[in-house]
């Protein structure tokens, strides 16, 4: 089986353009303490806070909501999934946050909360 190689010469005409994610990751030690003011900067008011069950028990997510709160940006969490999150529990969610309303979405954590959040979206 011969692969097939496609180059696109710098010479043709291409249209130009430019991409923006509308999804921001922030990572480190101490991020947590950056959340309510990023999410401020970013025009949050209600904002779903999706967490996994690790995070909660941890503290981090009360942490967080006092992070957005301090910042003027009311939040509720959502926990109720596990590791990869299914189609029931992303749908669980769904449901939570409609009935919340929020303007946002905040994936707390890893990636089955990132998952999760991105599948509620």
């Amino acid at each position: 089986m011969e692969k097939e190689i496609q180059i696109v010469s710098a010479s043709m005409d291409l249209a130009p353009f430019e991409f923006q994610s509308r999804t921001k990751v922030i990572f480190g030690a101490g991020s947590i303490r950056r959340l309510g003011k990023v999410a401020k900067e970013l025009g949050f008011n209600r904002s779903l806070l999706v967490a996994d069950q690790g995070l909660l028990a941890s503290g981090h997510v009360e942490e967080a909501m006092g992070s957005l709160s301090e910042a003027g940006v009311y939040s509720v969490a959502f926990h109720d999934f596990h590791v990869n999150p299914d189609s029931e529990m992303i749908e669980g969610g769904r449901r939570f946050a409609d009935r919340q309303r929020p303007d946002s979405i905040i994936g707390l954590g890893g990636g089955s909360s990132m998952d999760c959040a991105k599948g509620i979206n």
